[in-house]
């Protein structure tokens, strides 16, 4: 492939996942098509006003749909496929994935009701393939979740790689050497390539994160020596991993129980497809895990990052309906702390701690428990040397991670750019820049369902839990012989022996507001009204409330 004049021709809009972890998704524009890479998700560290997930807005992508040649989703994980059902809800756009993604991608289509299984296309490794005008040759590349790949892409004499989330086991010799020269040939093949956009989630890590077989020897030791229950806390994706622990429980005749639906989803799709052994013969319900020698039990659980409703958020805080913790089992977190999620996980811990249970985590263990799916600096660097890009891009990360890549590529004399959410680049004369255009770059919230949360209504509800709510209701007499009726009512202000006394106090502040003014008057009735009752409840709570005023006739 021959150098490309490229000005005015490549733009870049990432849309999520640049200055943040999660809800990963960039456009890429050659020529006027665009290329989609990952629809993804983000997921609250605790939901908050009723919001599930959040995605990037689909404005941009909406308004552009005539050009949009294809989407590409790089794996299964929800921050790279989860809003994938919401855009195609609004487009039908033809979606390349691996064969094992595209059942991931099926079930959400299916969990939703959204009939566009027909937009799926299979790509296979090493195969090249057209996605509407766009070259695109991809490769298995090591991560903590099956059928992951990065891939090369060519339109119009203009190439860039796309890295995905990756490691490149460099602890592992044979197969990382075997990848190394793998991705060496398809660089030559494909160079020049002109931009490269790069996973930098790993790049505050100077040392290889490690291989699977570590992690599985790790837990072998733990179970051989601890007594009582083990219990072992990990991502769901990961099917090498409870394909792993599954056979460590086949090795010490122990029975086997999956707790939380996205283990058990995953551990029967990744049979499906031979991805993982069958552990039938020991796998038990956790009805039945009460029927069992407690020191015969492995236990394997979704809840990673101390989620209260997650099967291991419910064991921690004694809302697990099936299991409780007892003193002498251990609890291992075979799992990273996400950024921001750090409390949450502290209190989970803390709570099994409470409860007589032994906790190992990364942070107190010495053995390698759990290792990372991305790849550390010096991997990062060892892949931007194998492609040798004329541009790099740092992608998936926070602004700390994105400019550890950033000031990588300054010491290996490689143009590079940090962007985020929103912001536009260009490729011009071959070098990537930074343009004046922003793009709308905030986040849909959604609840559970799928429904959207409105920004407003998000609003109201902050405030509201925020700051607690009274609610007034006044019914005028439609002759001055009955009797005005008021009706009050609060929530999260008064405790429950009070309540009843402070509303009395507030029918009779609204009574005296009612003797003082012209009844007619309705709009000033609630001005004064809001204003005499808000000034009440500060006096007695310290808190302005919310107040909710409604007056009929």
């Amino acid at each position: 492939m021959q150098p490309a004049d490229t000005a005015d021709r490549v733009r870049l809009v990432p849309l999520g996942g640049f200055g943040q972890i999660g809800a990963n998704c960039l456009t890429i524009e050659i020529d006027k098509r665009i290329l989609v890479v990952d629809c993804g998700v983000i997921f609250p560290s605790e939901p908050k006003s009723g919001v599930e997930i959040k995605h990037p807005p689909f404005d941009y992508l909406v308004d552009k749909k005539e050009d949009i040649a294809a989407i590409v989703i790089t794996h299964g994980h929800e921050d790279h496929v989860g809003a994938l059902p919401f855009l195609l809800s609004e487009l039908d756009i033809a979606v390349f994935t691996d064969r094992y993604t595209s059942k991931i991608i099926a079930s959400r289509l299916e969990e939703y009701n959204i009939d566009k299984k027909h937009l799926i296309n299979i790509i296979e490794p090493e195969q090249s393939i057209d996605a509407g005008g766009f070259k695109i040759t991809p490769f298995y590349i090591p991560h903590s979740i099956n059928g992951n790949f990065a891939f090369f892409a060519t339109r119009n004499g203009v190439g860039f790689f796309h890295s995905s989330d990756f490691k490149l086991n460099v602890t592992q010799n044979k197969s990382s050497a075997k990848l190394i020269k793998k991705i060496e040939n398809f660089s030559r093949e494909n160079a020049p390539v002109n931009l490269m956009i790069t996973d930098s989630t790993g790049a505050l890590e100077d040392e290889p994160a490690g291989s699977e077989a570590e992690v599985k020897d790790a837990i072998d030791t733990i179970v051989k020596n601890y007594r009582g229950r083990v219990f072992v806390v990990l991502f769901s994706s990961n099917v090498e991993r409870i394909n792993n622990l599954g056979s460590i429980a086949r090795k010490y005749g122990f029975k086997l129980v999956l707790s939380g639906k996205s283990v058990v989803t995953n551990y029967y799709r990744a049979v499906e497809h031979k991805i993982c052994d069958s552990y039938d013969d020991i796998l038990i319900s956790e009805n039945d895990a009460g029927k069992y020698p407690l020191d015969k039990m492995l236990l394997l659980l979704s809840g990673t990052q101390g989620e209260k409703r997650s099967s291991l958020g419910r064991l921690a805080f004694n809302n697990h309906s099936k299991m409780s913790v007892q003193p002498g089992d251990t609890v291992v977190f075979s799992s990273r702390f996400i950024p921001g999620n750090e409390i949450n996980i502290s209190k989970a811990i803390n709570a099994l701690l409470e409860q007589g249970a032994e906790v190992l985590h990364t942070k107190n263990s010495e053995s390698n428990i759990h290792v990372s799916g991305h790849g550390s600096i010096n991997e990062i660097e060892t892949l931007i040397k194998l492609i040798r890009p004329e541009n790099v891009l740092p992608a998936h990360g926070t602004f700390e991670f994105m400019s550890r890549v950033d000031k990588l590529c300054s010491s290996l004399d490689i143009n590079s750019l940090v962007l985020k959410n929103g912001e536009c680049a260009f490729l011009t004369d071959g070098k990537l820049e930074k343009s004046d255009c922003v793009i709308n770059s905030g986040k849909v919230s959604r609840c559970s369902g799928g429904f959207i949360i409105d920004e407003s209504v998000l609003s109201e509800r902050k405030k509201i839990g925020t700051t607690g709510v009274v609610s007034i209701n006044v019914f005028l007499p439609a002759d001055l012989e009955n009797l005005v009726k008021i009706a009050v009512d609060s929530l999260g202000l008064f405790s429950l022996d009070l309540k009843a006394q402070k509303h009395i106090e507030i029918v009779s502040l609204v009574n005296s507001v009612l003797e003082k003014n012209t009844m007619n008057e309705i709009l000033k009735l609630k001005k004064v009204i809001f204003t005499e009752v808000r000034r009440y409840v500060k006096s007695q709570t310290g808190f302005k409330a919310s107040v909710i005023i409604s007056i009929e006739n």
